[in-house]
């Protein structure tokens, strides 16, 4: 996974990666959640990810703004290096 690693993942609001497997703690976390903030994520369909809950408002950051609104509509795109608006 590209840019897994450029928000921490110790920050309490960075849980988990959704990869095609997940945990009962990530399932629960995005459910419960109003707004799913994708960083340095392409938010993309594929058969090694776990689709997100619908309903929820996305917000996603990358690198190529050709990942916004590809597979998921998102309320908010943004352009950037994940890494350098984290540290912003």
């Amino acid at each position: 996974m590209n840019a897994k690693s450029a928000f921490l993942e110790d920050h309490p609001l960075a849980p988990v990666a959704a990869g095609h497997t997940c945990t009962e703690a990530r399932d629960t976390f995005l459910d419960r959640s109003d707004v799913i903030f994708g960083a340095g994520a392409s938010l993309s369909i594929n058969p090694y990810s776990h689709p997100l809950p619908i309903g929820k408002r996305l917000i996603q950051l990358t690198t190529d703004e050709r990942d916004i609104n590809k597979d998921y509509v998102v309320d908010i795109g943004l352009v950037g290096d994940a890494s350098w608006c984290s540290a912003r």
